[in-house]
């Protein structure tokens, strides 16, 4: 990514890092700053304290600026000694942060001004709001987002080296979706396995084990470097939003109770807070799996009776948006069975044309024994997983409880669902030689 970097700089008049919390930019610019032969100027935005004077007198220091009458004065002066032709190099860290007027007004004038050896590298969580656009125009910006930052298995390998954490092929490769490439969720993760490292084994072939502390590690981040500085309403509706793995307005407003779900939605999106597009409508957006977690276990923590009402009305509404897998799993984490059980047998074709094996499988496999055994509904589930998992004996075994729970219970009054299973069991042929040999 560093070299990267480097040939945006040669190229580019402004170079823009747009990527939430903890993906590395502050390093990368300091990397940056490190190899510069030429002057330059590190500003860091302050949230507390970022006044035009306090940027000028940046820098004034860098481009050895003799003193001005006044602040206009000492701008032009600036202007004028970035005309030497010398590469000048201008680095803003938090970007996101600025608030001043006038600040922005001499930053605005200074991407736009034509020095040809001036240059800027920007890092900001979320789009900066000093206007750009030109630049894109002109073939003159270069952004690096959130995919771009994100570092992949190799350098998951070379981070855990430098560590000293020994870690397998498929512990990286867990590692990797787990964190999706964040890297502070990465080193968080490789500071778990090192602390188990020192007490247990020093290699790890999966990360279950260190998950819980790894977990701790990133809430405390997330509680120190981003939840204090947020409003609590907004902290509010992440958390309420984050008993869902994605959701879109409609159900957003729902859980959260707020009138205007899609402002909040798009101001998480331009401060950089982890949310992301995933997928169509309705349920369009989701968090990063870190910051989900955080947000539930924070929620979880405070009121277990509150979690269990979110995820009930998320159910309710998924339903009514006939998102059938989602609604069960919701159903599911709120330990509504006997819900799960109606919505499961009222929905099991719908489910099945969806391709929503592992919902299924993970249904049968955390239904209590007392509610699973007698079911009808739930044999035909049990046996339609063959179709994916090709577990026959399983498949066997659910086909003949099947038959038993017909000679004991038909279903008086539903028999659509007999002819309908037996049309499924008869289009798949896998289905037909185990139906005929159970």
């Amino acid at each position: 990514m560093l070299q990267r970097l480097r040939k945006a700089g040669e190229l580019y008049r402004l170079t823009l890092l747009n990527a939430p919390l903890g993906y590395g930019k502050s390093t990368l610019l300091a990397q940056y700053a490190a190899e510069l032969q030429t002057p330059f100027l590190w500003y860091r935005v302050e949230a507390g304290d970022n006044s035009a004077s306090r940027l000028l007198a940046g820098l004034q220091a860098a481009l050895s600026v003799p003193e001005q009458d006044d602040e206009e004065a000492l701008w032009c002066a600036i202007l004028q000694r970035l005309d030497g032709g010398e590469r000048f190099t201008v680095l803003l860290d938090d970007l996101h942060c600025l608030q001043s007027t006038q600040a922005r007004r001499y930053l605005e004038e200074l991407v736009r001004y034509p020095a040809a050896s001036l240059r800027i590298i920007a890092a900001s969580e979320g789009r900066p709001t000093i206007a750009f656009n030109h630049l894109r125009r002109d073939q003159q910006l270069a952004v690096f987002e959130t995919r771009d930052l994100a570092v992949d298995s190799d350098e998951i390998r070379q981070l855990a080296k430098k560590r000293g954490v020994q870690l397998e092929a498929d512990a990286v490769y867990q590692l990797r979706a787990h964190s999706e490439g964040w890297i502070s969720g990465v080193l968080f993760w490789l500071a778990a396995c090192k602390d188990q490292s020192a007490r247990a084994k020093p290699s790890f072939d999966t990360l279950e084990p260190v998950l819980p502390q790894a977990d701790s590690y990133i809430e405390q981040f997330f509680e120190e470097d981003l939840f204090r500085r947020l409003p609590p309403g907004l902290v509010t509706f992440m958390e309420r939003t984050s008993v869902v793995q994605a959701f879109g307005v409609e159900l957003a407003a729902r859980l959260s109770g707020h009138g205007d779900a899609w402002s909040m939605i798009r101001r998480m999106e331009r401060n950089g807070l982890f949310v992301q597009a995933c997928q169509p409508a309705p349920l369009e957006y989701r968090y990063h799996p870190a910051l989900r977690r955080a947000l539930y276990q924070r929620v979880q923590r405070r009121d277990v009776a509150e979690l269990r009402r979110l995820h009930r009305l998320a159910a309710d509404c998924l339903l009514q948006q006939h998102c059938y897998a989602d609604a069960i799993y919701q159903l599911m984490r709120a330990r509504e069975y006997s819900a799960v059980l109606a919505t499961a047998e009222r929905h099991i074709f719908d489910l099945l044309r969806e391709g929503a094996i592992n919902t299924i499988i993970e249904l049968l496999e955390s239904m209590p024994d007392a509610n699973r055994e007698d079911h009808y509904m739930l044999a035909i589930m049990d046996a339609s997983t063959v179709h994916v998992s090709n577990d026959v004996e399983r498949a066997r075994g659910s086909i003949q409880r099947l038959r038993r729970l017909l000679k004991q219970m038909p279903l008086i009054g539903r028999p659509e669902y007999i002819r309908r299973s037996r049309f499924c069991a008869a289009g798949w042929p896998s289905w037909a030689a185990i139906y005929s040999t159970a």
